[in-house]
């Protein structure tokens, strides 16, 4: 499994109360399996998939990916591990305004030195979203499900072994949704492992397993 995780919690206070977002959830994951955690909008959903990126401390619990437990890494080696292997779409819009697309997407191999930093990787993300047209152009002039496609190509960039996708169609229209449903499908196909938020019942379709996740708790199927 590339991605485990055992017990994972997320407490809040609010005031003299105390409220789990994420309540006692496990989960693994394989590559080359396509995974979905539905459930509306307040579920826990990203806040889980925060904590599966290593972006959020969970309360309690344990996360393991390829072998490394998060909680032996200090912070600059959990960048340097979403740098190289894990790719995040987060939800909303992640995009910075003073770059361009290109600039966006090729951001995260900035933070650290790689042979093959170059354009020369991201043209080719770009041209299958759609948007090579727009590499120059900066985030003020893109539409909302350009700047999803923005976000998407970024993620990609770096051919994650794990791909971590908050509700990655949520901007999109209809024809588009299904797009990029194919291509996070054929990523799983080519070996990585994909996991998904989604309160659109229908990527199920896609995915190998579907998870429902309520009140911060996952179950077996879907629950609304």
């Amino acid at each position: 499994m590339i991605l485990q995780a055992w017990g994972i919690k997320k407490e809040y206070r609010r005031g003299n109360n105390t409220f789990l977002a994420v309540d006692d959830v496990s989960l693994a994951i394989a590559e080359g399996e396509m995974v979905c955690i539905a459930g509306p909008s307040g579920s826990g959903k990203s806040t889980l998939l925060n904590i599966l990126a290593g972006l959020l401390s969970p309360s309690a619990g344990r996360i393991s990916f390829a072998g490394q437990c998060y909680d032996s890494l200090g912070d600059e080696e959990l960048c340097r591990l979403r740098a190289s292997s894990l790719g995040y779409i987060m939800q909303g819009r992640s995009v910075l305004p003073n770059f361009t697309v290109l600039e966006n997407v090729i951001l995260p191999r900035s933070f650290f030195k790689h042979e093959d930093q170059t354009d020369a990787k991201a043209f080719p993300l770009l041209e299958r979203l759609g948007i090579s047209h727009l590499a120059a152009q900066y985030p003020s002039s893109l539409s909302g499900g350009e700047l999803r496609r923005v976000s998407i190509a970024r993620a990609l960039l770096i051919s994650p072994r794990l791909l971590i996708a908050d509700e990655p169609t949520g901007d999109l229209d209809e024809e588009n949704s299904a797009g990029i449903m194919r291509l996070l499908a054929s990523i799983a196909q080519n070996g990585a492992a994909v996991l998904l938020a989604s309160h659109d019942l229908s990527a199920n379709a896609c995915c190998h397993r579907t998870y429902g996740m309520k009140a911060g708790r996952l179950g077996s199927k879907p629950r609304f």
